[in-house]
């Protein structure tokens, strides 16, 4: 089914609020959601732990579940990609941009 620009958002609505959800019962920070782009992250304020690299992942994993379930509920074509980064994060640049130029560089390693 193609959507218009009312069911567009109104998808982006309830896929983002399950989302948010995902990320806080783990304890996931969400960073930025602009059109179609959801960023999240961890550790950014308090300690880094061993697991956050593989709550990212846990955490990507149900979103492409509940995409998936989503999609088929509602007859409606749409994908997710996810993407993980590990390592230092750079304050004060606009996050969208950022991960829009890291993604545009990159191949994916594995398709989830």
């Amino acid at each position: 089914m193609v959507l218009n620009a009312a069911s567009d958002a109104q998808v982006h609505t309830e896929l983002y609020e399950r989302f948010d959800t995902l990320l806080h019962k783990r304890g996931l920070e969400k960073l930025d959601s602009l059109g179609e782009q959801y960023l999240a992250c961890a550790g950014l304020r308090a300690p880094a732990t061993p697991d956050e690299a593989m709550q990212l992942l846990e955490v990507g994993l149900e979103m492409k579940a509940f995409t998936r379930r989503y999609a088929a509920r509602k007859n409606v074509d749409i994908s997710l990609r996810v993407g993980l980064h590990c390592g230092d994060a750079t304050g004060g640049v606009s996050t969208v941009p950022a991960a829009e130029l890291q993604r545009s560089r990159q191949q994916p390693l594995c398709r989830l």
